[in-house]
C-alpha cells in the first residue's frame, strides 16, 4: 500500500468529506497545469466524480514540470506551469475555479497574455510575488520526495505528471468498478 504524503494539499478538486481519509475513494493527484497528459486525467477524474458523487476526495498536489519552481526537473518542460500553480494556490477559495479554467482553456494557457488576464479576472495578480504562496507550493512539491526512488540520479520518487495515488474503502471495490477510459 502506498501511503499518503505527509502533507496533503489543501487544494481539492473533489470533496466528499471534511477529512480526506473519510471518503470511500481518495485520490492524491500530482499534476502540472500545463501537462497534456494531466489534461486527459482532469477529464477522467471529472467523470469519476460524477459517477461516484459524494464518495470522492481528490487532493491536487502541485508538481509543475518547470525548473523555475521545481528543482526536480532539469529543464522547463511546461513553461508557465509555475506561474499558473502560484495563481491557483494563492487563494484557496478560488482554486477550483482557476484550476478548471486552466484545463478548460488548455491551449490558451500557453500564452503569457492569457495567464495575465486569468490573474486579473480572479484578482490573484499578487500570487507571483507572494512569499507565503511560494512556500506553500514548495511544501507540496517536496512531498514527491517521500516516495520510493526509482533512480539514484534523482532525489524524488515522483518526477513526472500525472502521478496518481488512489485508496479506496471496501477492498478496492470502487477501483475495480471504475476504469479509466
Amino acid at each position: 500500500e502506498v501511503p499518503n504524503p505527509s502533507f496533503i494539499s489543501p487544494f481539492w478538486t473533489a470533496r466528499a468529506s471534511d477529512r480526506f481519509e473519510d471518503a470511500p475513494i481518495r485520490i492524491i493527484e500530482y499534476s502540472d497545469l500545463r501537462c497534456p497528459d494531466c489534461l486527459f486525467l482532469y477529464k477522467q477524474l471529472k467523470q469519476l466524480e460524477k459517477e461516484y458523487q459524494g464518495k470522492v476526495n481528490i487532493a491536487f498536489q502541485f508538481f509543475p514540470l518547470e525548473a523555475k519552481c521545481n528543482t526536480v526537473v532539469e529543464k522547463d518542460l511546461h513553461p508557465g506551469a509555475c506561474d499558473l500553480s502560484l495563481m491557483a494556490a494563492y487563494d484557496p477559495a478560488k482554486f477550483k475555479a482557476i484550476h478548471d479554467e486552466i484545463f478548460d482553456y488548455f491551449q490558451q494557457a500557453k500564452s503569457p497574455e492569457w495567464r495575465e488576464g486569468l490573474a486579473r479576472k480572479h484578482g490573484v495578480e499578487a500570487a507571483l510575488t507572494d512569499p507565503g504562496t511560494r512556500e506553500l507550493l514548495q511544501r507540496i512539491i517536496n512531498t514527491g520526495a517521500e516516495y520510493e526512488k526509482t533512480s539514484e540520479k534523482f532525489a524524488h520518487g515522483i518526477r513526472s505528471t500525472p502521478t496518481m495515488i488512489m485508496a479506496t474503502a471496501h477492498n478496492d471495490y470502487y477501483a475495480r468498478a471504475w476504469t479509466f477510459r
